[in-house]
């Protein structure tokens, strides 16, 4: 028993010790992006960079406040740059950051998310984010799930698009279970068919909806992205 107990405490010894070993790495990083940051050459795209990047450290090291704020800075320069992936990017860590104002920035992401072409494992992650955080028996997350296969199906390709495709069909039955008690595969289809999670443009629609309201005031101007993107 004795034996047992000194490996427990080595264990948890190397455990700790691994901790610190990545806190103080993440801190170091942090010093690292702080002095880019003062650079008075650093172009725009460069701070946009690095200011991203270290809204992720902060909230690795644990301060979500702060993290917040300097996503949203993120965000907004992303809007101003054209750069709405990376705009997506910091309504995530605006989102993980579990700060007042992180729902509606959970739903300026997944705006962004449909409306712009980006990378499909980002917007997996943001949808998921929306799963999990909807009430179980909520239409909601079946809107939501049904919604990321289809976005998966169509944007991802090649090893990642399989990856996706299962990770969205899980998701799918993970819903289907918790808001209907449906397990087999022929019960989900139905499922699906019954509460019209085939339609895209209705489930479209129902999405708009569900992001109006969690996102009661917009931060940046949808019509201009949109216009982005629209055909001449």
């Amino acid at each position: 028993m004795s034996e047992f107990g000194q490996t427990r405490r080595l264990e948890d010894r190397l455990i700790d010790d691994a901790a610190a070993a990545g806190q103080s790495a993440q801190q170091q990083r942090r010093l690292t992006l702080e002095k880019e940051l003062r650079r008075p050459d650093l172009k725009d795209s460069e701070r946009l960079d690095a200011q991203l990047e270290l809204s992720r450290v902060l909230l690795d090291l644990g301060e979500s406040e702060t993290a917040f704020t300097m996503a949203r800075e993120v965000l907004d320069a992303g809007i101003r740059a054209e750069r709405y992936e990376d705009a997506a990017s910091a309504c995530q860590v605006m989102y993980l950051s579990e700060q007042p104002e992180s729902t509606p920035a959970l739903g300026h992401g997944l705006w962004l998310a449909l409306a712009c072409p980006m990378d499909p494992d980002l917007t997996w992650q943001l949808f998921r984010h929306l799963v999990e955080e909807t009430p179980a028996h909520s239409d909601g997350a079946a809107v939501a799930a049904m919604l990321a296969y289809f976005l998966m199906d169509k944007r991802a390709t090649g090893a990642e698009r399989d990856r996706l495709i299962f990770l969205a069909r899980q998701q799918v039955a993970e819903v289907a279970e918790r808001h209907r008690g449906i397990t087999d595969e022929e019960a989900i289809g139905i499922w699906v068919q019954m509460h019209d999670l085939d339609d895209v443009d209705m489930l479209l629609e129902r999405m708009a909806r569900i992001l109006d309201t969690i996102t009661p005031d917009w931060w940046f101007d949808r019509e201009a992205v949109r216009a982005r993107f629209s055909p001449d």
